[in-house]
């Protein structure tokens, strides 16, 4: 990954270090981590985490599905929040009422399943979307303020790690976002 504090939280959670390389710029540090302890790498396995979710892995069943898709989200996942701009009869206008956009990355299967999860607690279905990068397809979902906020209390709601930075752009704002 290119997000040294992520792979910094996984590493200390798993108990293992981390490494990096530089790339030539203008492309990012790439951070790795590796677990090879073989129960470990088992354990996962068992899961059918084996893969890649980027490929064709389908949304796990878990006992605690709210603190995983904390962590894909951590892993895969984006907030932004800005200002509308667009323009009108020439003149440039900026509209003043926050747009909050929230997406997730992750194979079709692994997609699917999010959404039955999400519509669980309250959050209707979104479309998957694809967009293609370099040679390949990505896919992901995006959910406006509303549902990004809710999305924000099902994955905040079971304590345990998470990046701050991430975590600071739904709820650093005490008007959450207005």
């Amino acid at each position: 990954m290119t997000d040294e504090e992520a792979v910094a939280a996984a590493a200390t959670i798993a108990g293992c270090r981390y490494g990096s390389y530089e790339r030539e710029a203008p492309r990012k540090t790439i951070y790795r981590m590796q677990i090879g302890d073989r129960n470990a790498v088992a354990r996962v396995a068992v899961l059918g985490m084996a893969e890649p979710k980027m490929v064709s892995r389908p949304w796990p069943d878990l006992p605690h599905p709210a603190s995983f898709l904390r962590g894909a989200f951590d892993g895969d996942g984006c907030v932004h929040a800005h200002y509308h701009r667009y323009k009108k009869y020439g003149r440039e206008y900026v509209n003043k009422t926050l747009t909050v956009r929230t997406m997730l990355y992750g194979s079709v299967p692994f997609l699917e399943g999010l959404n039955r999860f999400l519509a669980t607690q309250g959050i209707s279905p979104k479309t998957i979307h694809a967009q293609r990068k370099s040679k390949s397809i990505i896919h992901f979902i995006e959910w406006a303020k509303g549902d990004s906020l809710r999305l924000a209390d099902v994955m905040y709601s079971e304590d345990g790690p998470r990046l701050d930075r991430k975590y600071q752009k739904f709820f650093a704002n005490p008007e959450r976002m207005i």
